[in-house]
């Protein structure tokens, strides 16, 4: 997935932030997410909710990683492939931008 996404390109210090007219909502076990230009939404987990959640404030991918480690209780390492992939399908959408 990484190749088609590319999340290949994405580093530990690219910046993420949100991006466009996006919109979401905490359904309580995740959030859903919808732009009125693109006419479409999208539904996430609790984790990927957290993810947007901490996106509200424009983050590095190591900075993400880190605040997710610490609130699950695990390595930056074991959710970093995890959050690159996440990130990279979300920007494919117009939901997020890298610098």
């Amino acid at each position: 997935m990484g190749a088609n996404t590319g999340a290949d390109r994405i580093t530990a210090e690219t910046r993420i932030s949100r991006t466009g007219d996006w919109l979401s909502a905490d359904t309580g076990d995740g959030a859903v997410m919808m732009s009125p230009s693109a006419t479409e939404y999208i539904g996430l987990s609790g984790t990927a909710g957290r993810i947007w959640a901490l996106l509200e404030t424009p983050r590095t991918l190591a900075e993400l990683c880190a605040a997710l480690a610490g609130e699950y209780q695990v390595t930056p390492d074991e959710v970093t492939g995890d959050v690159r992939e996440f990130v990279a399908g979300l920007a494919e959408r117009g939901a997020l931008a890298f610098a």
